[in-house]
């Protein structure tokens, strides 16, 4: 599927994110995108790409015309529940969904969710356990390493 323009395909950020927030809220989670402007609620899951580096992968985007199209990064997803007493294993619960759309990203992140870009790595690269003292939540920031590319059939005619 073609892209309308270039800018939506180097919008990688917004696509990643806009990404998890559908497969998370497939699973009944409530997810924030970073620079959103809606009211944060808790329990919710914020999510927020960060690229990295360019792979040194080119795509050809016009015949015989190439450019960088593939990145790393980091998806950094904070888990952010209250500490009540009617729901326990909440906290717990979402984490554990969090990993599971990671580990079968093949599945999760296809074109239904990334029409124009290609997850072709991610895996966890750690959890900061911590506790918000000053509205009593639990919060889980889960990190994954990603590598992600423009799909060969995105770009614009």
């Amino acid at each position: 599927m073609s892209a309308p323009d270039l800018q939506t395909l180097f919008r990688v950020e917004d696509a990643l994110e806009t990404a998890w927030q559908t497969v998370l809220e497939a699973d009944g989670i409530t997810t924030f995108k970073s620079r959103e402007e809606d009211t944060l609620t808790i329990p919710r899951v914020d999510v927020q790409a960060v690229l990295a580096a360019v792979t040194g992968h080119r795509g050809e985007y016009a015949p015989g015309l190439f450019t960088l199209d593939a990145w790393s990064g980091t998806m950094m997803v904070q888990v952010k529940t209250k500490r009540v007493e009617d729901q326990p294993d909440l906290h717990g619960e979402w984490v554990a969904k969090v990993r599971l759309a990671a580990q079968y990203f093949q599945d999760r992140f296809g074109v239904a969710v990334l029409p124009y870009h290609a997850l072709t790595m991610i895996q966890e690269n750690g959890t900061d356990r911590s506790i918000g003292d000053d509205d009593e939540t639990d919060v889980s920031a889960v990190q994954f390493d990603f590598i992600v590319s423009i799909r060969t059939d995105a770009w614009p005619s």
